[in-house]
């Protein structure tokens, strides 16, 4: 209700504004001005309509003038302007952009028996740490740790997986965590105290780009069910993942309404990409702690369909040889490049994320070639992109990938946490809370325009109830490779996969 009335008022406000006091106005021929930086454009964010790198009240009076017929936006301005994507611009642009500023949410909408708690336990304001070296090293011997293994799991499928989801997930378990179970999965994690993690882990999800064409975002939720004789959830551990993971507390009642909201909330978290999580809700389950990442970007560069696809072979694991659509370019600038595999870097727009491929020699398998990275070794090849012009060739690719991951975390050393000696004790008063099920499911689309990627990542918790350079390079993707988004300032891939088929 506060936020209703702070909106009728700050409107009411705006109505009676004198549009053309104070304020100088974009001149109706305005036009599009890039920066051009290492071959990229400079992007602008949705909602900045008036393009001065800014999202504020200015663009609401902007805004409202085009509506009024006050002003005239170039289509690229519209562009900024639409941001329900609906094709047009109108009071409901303006509206999403005046929420944006005053931070009003939208509410999640959630059955009648589930209890909503975001609003009783708010993020309070709290520091995070700069991603520094010691951060990104503990992060890369996990991240890679992780795929090597979920690799192992599924040799003959493509692979696909999101550390970055996972962690978030797992670092908000840990904060429920104590004794031995905790220093397991410290160490799992990356090697560092949760309260440092923590603080690493805030300043890396709020720091993600947010930009017309190029977006990561970041939502948790976490769930427990309403029967205080089974589960009674500590208030500090909810406050801790409020305040470092934003993350939304419910309570509800576990039964298949629960089973709906948790799925609604992973469909729209992830844009539509993941429209179920959950298949049941099992007896023994008592919280569910959920990640979801959703990342949509256009290529820097993007393929002309007309001109850059075209069909061609490509030989699966198996040595069967598929008709795909191959999407051609001789502009690339980034070649990557280690002793098994050559690769290239494709930007997204923006520059903050790129597109990494890595195909493994002849005669080297990528299951091998997975096996055999050491996170030193790959991220020294992302580390160090050799600016040359690269002819690159890339199969359009679309699929689905699920997960369950507790043979992978329990191997990778934090076994105690999935047994009935796991000491959750900071988490809630139960009998017995022990992780039952890690799961994570993804999706991935690649084509002309750019990618799209989602991956949703669940912690079910049960109770106990050196040669010349020729003057440019050539990486066909025409066999299995490897592929990673990686983030441009860290090196880390925030998803990491594997093409051996091309899915029809």
């Amino acid at each position: 209700m506060k936020n209703l009335k702070f909106f009728a008022g700050l409107t009411a406000l705006l109505c009676c504004f004198q549009f053309g006091a104070c304020l100088t106005s974009f001149a109706e021929d305005s036009e599009l001005s890039t920066e051009e930086n290492d071959g990229m454009e400079t992007v602008f964010s949705a909602g900045d309509v008036t393009m001065d790198g800014n999202v504020d009240i200015l663009d609401v009076i902007t805004l409202n003038k085009a509506i009024l017929g006050k002003e005239t936006l170039t289509k690229f301005q519209n562009q900024l302007a639409d941001i329900n994507r609906d094709g047009k611009v109108d009071s409901s642009d303006a509206l999403a952009v005046l929420k944006q500023i005053v931070g009003i949410q939208d509410e999640i909408t959630v059955n009648s028996n589930t209890m909503n708690l975001s609003e009783a336990v708010k993020s309070a304001k709290v520091t995070g740490k700069e991603l520094d070296d010691t951060f990104v090293q503990s992060q890369a011997r996990f991240y890679l740790k992780l795929f090597q293994q979920a690799e192992k799991t599924n040799p003959d499928k493509n692979v696909l997986i999101s550390p970055y989801s996972a962690v978030q997930a797992l670092g908000m378990t840990a904060n429920g965590a104590d004794g031995s179970t905790k220093a397991e999965m410290e160490q799992t994690l990356g090697g560092l105290p949760m309260e440092t993690l923590n603080q690493y882990l805030y300043t890396q999800r709020t720091s993600q780009p947010n930009a017309e064409y190029c977006k990561l975002s970041t939502a948790n939720s976490i769930w427990f069910r309403d029967d205080e004789e089974r589960i009674k959830v500590y208030a500090d551990f909810l406050q801790t993942n409020a305040d470092y993971y934003s993350a939304d507390a419910f309570k509800a009642p576990f039964d298949d309404t629960t089973l709906k909201d948790i799925n609604s909330w992973c469909e729209e978290k992830t844009d539509g990409m993941i429209p179920e999580l959950l298949e049941e809700i099992n007896d023994s389950a008592v919280m569910y702690l959920i990640n979801a990442v959703a990342f949509d970007a256009k290529w820097s560069s993007p393929y002309n369909p007309e001109w850059d696809v075209k069909e061609a072979d490509f030989t699966a694991w198996d040595g069967t040889v598929q008709k795909v659509q191959m999407m051609y370019s001789n502009n690339e600038y980034y070649y990557l490049e280690d002793e098994y595999a050559t690769g290239f870097y494709k930007y997204y727009a923006g520059g903050d994320y790129a597109f990494a491929a890595l195909l493994p020699e002849e005669g080297l398998s990528v299951d091998d070639y997975i096996s055999g990275l050491t996170e030193k070794s790959l991220q020294k090849t992302l580390s160090n992109p050799v600016s040359i012009e690269t002819h690159t060739v890339m199969p359009k690719f679309s699929y689905d990938y699920e997960i369950t991951l507790n043979q992978a975390l329990q191997e990778m050393g934090m076994p105690e946490a999935f047994t009935e000696e796991a000491n959750f004790s900071k988490m809630a008063i139960a009998n017995g809370l022990f992780i039952g099920k890690v799961l994570q499911k993804t999706h991935i689309d690649v084509d002309e325009e750019g990618t799209k990627a989602a991956a949703v990542t669940v912690v079910e918790m049960n109770d106990g109830c050196a040669l010349e350079e020729p003057e440019y390079k050539e990486v066909v993707l025409d066999r299995p490779f490897v592929y990673m988004i990686v983030d441009m300032h860290t090196h880390l891939p925030v998803f990491m996969g594997a093409v051996k088929t091309i899915e029809s």
